[in-house]
């Protein structure tokens, strides 16, 4: 401590020795570098913070889950024998663990045991249904070749287009360290990019999608990566629901198919929220 308090003196002598104008612009200093080392914003409001992301100003969430247990008031837990060319989904797939919701792929047969159907996966869709906002997801995707993994929006009672895919993994490659972004407009015009980061399956991340009337973007871990406007083609304005979900073969063809050997595989979702603006919840 007297080393400090001997620094500090010899700081004083000097500030003496200074006139007033260039100690006015030492305190100014002084000031707003203190303001920057306790994290004050003096610029203005920002907006929410969670953890990596920021919620837009003047949004109120409207929805949560932090999947203590799964709730069947604010989900279906879908079930369909035929839900792509690989696989059906089956109730079994999608559960809560250790305050995360879990979507599996694994080896299996449907239920009714339809030929060539030899996986099945889980998928959940919210029972509520928004229009415009921003949706948040806090998930740790899982790795593999031919895995599907995703948090995507589709209008009310699966009416299609439109569809607006916050994240999405397309299981090209082993490694999931290339985020797809896209949105289907209700013209059927298809707009995307991709974001590529490090490998997402060793932890969970944030991902973020703001929806208004005029333009949609997408962040990851509270970046700024994608935005279509009206410009670049129409903005949905229906409602649309929200679905979590993994799966096998979208990739069919293309490079290959998972390894049976690598499967069951899990994907992690820490929470979901939903913001509107001027609604409270």
């Amino acid at each position: 401590m007297s080393l400090i308090w001997w620094h500090l003196s010899e700081e004083i002598q000097e500030m003496k020795n200074l006139n007033k104008q260039e100690m006015v612009k030492m305190l100014a200093l002084v000031l707003v570098l203190g303001l920057i080392a306790l994290g004050i914003n003096a610029i203005g409001p920002v907006g929410q913070q969670t953890n990596n992301a920021t919620i837009p100003a003047g949004y109120n969430l409207v929805f949560e889950d932090n999947f203590n247990n799964l709730s069947e008031i604010k989900w279906e837990i879908v079930t369909s024998e035929k839900y792509n060319w690989l696989e059906c989904v089956t109730r079994d797939n999608i559960y809560v663990e250790n305050g995360n919701l879990v979507t599996r792929v694994k080896q299996g047969y449907c239920p009714s045991g339809l030929p060539g159907y030899n996986y099945n996966a889980g998928l959940a869709m919210s029972k509520d249904s928004w229009k415009y906002g921003f949706f948040e997801i806090r998930a740790k995707v899982a790795a593999g070749k031919g895995l599907n993994n995703g948090f995507w929006l589709i209008g009310t009672d699966w009416v299609w287009p439109p569809e607006i895919d916050i994240v999405e993994t397309a299981g090209y490659d082993d490694i999931p360290d290339t985020i797809y972004m896209s949105y289907y407009n209700p013209d059927n015009e298809w707009k995307k990019d991709i974001y590529n980061g490090p490998d997402f399956s060793q932890d969970f991340h944030i991902y973020g999608m703001e929806w208004t009337s005029t333009s949609i973007t997408w962040y990851i871990d509270g970046v700024e990566r994608y935005r279509v406007t009206r410009y670049d083609g129409s903005i949905a304005s229906t409602h649309m629901q929200v679905i979590l979900s993994m799966n096998r073969g979208w990739t069919d063809g293309i490079d290959g198919l998972p390894r049976d050997e690598i499967l069951p595989k899990y994907q992690y979702i820490d929470y979901i929220k939903i913001y509107q603006k001027g609604v409270a919840n």
